[in-house]
């Protein structure tokens, strides 16, 4: 089981003395928690979940969980795929709607406010038609 304690804090915006404040235990219980080198309880869980805004789940993943998906992003790139009436078949529009996918959720880790852009792969875009 992967924890996400420290990535849902810092994405809370607190501190670690700041969130152990707010949750009346010590810095480095925190830490211990984050690491996974302590246990911690169902109930402290969510007291944890709430004050960081998510859910209990948001703090704790499965290793087998490989992607997280974006599905506003999926159905952007679907939207402009199915826009430009491309005359592809089948198994190169697949490719090329798996190539933008990948390529659209990197560009949009570095600029999240940004929209789903497909104009700016029009030389791939070519080159598959």
């Amino acid at each position: 089981m992967k924890l996400n304690f420290r990535e849902m804090r810092n994405k809370a915006g607190f501190t670690l003395e700041s969130a152990a404040d707010r949750m009346g235990i010590s810095p480095s219980q925190v830490s211990r928690i984050e690491s996974g080198t302590s246990d911690t309880t169902l109930r402290r869980t969510q007291e944890f979940a709430q004050l960081y805004e998510c859910s209990p789940a948001d703090l704790i993943a499965e290793p087998n969980e490989l992607f997280q998906f974006d599905f506003d992003l999926v159905k952007d790139v679907l939207l402009g795929i199915e826009n430009l009436e491309l005359n592809l078949p089948k198994e190169k529009k697949v490719e090329l709607t798996v190539s933008l996918l990948k390529m659209e959720t990197e560009r949009l880790k570095e600029t999240p406010d940004e929209k789903v852009d497909l104009s700016r792969y029009q030389s791939l875009i070519k080159a598959l038609v």
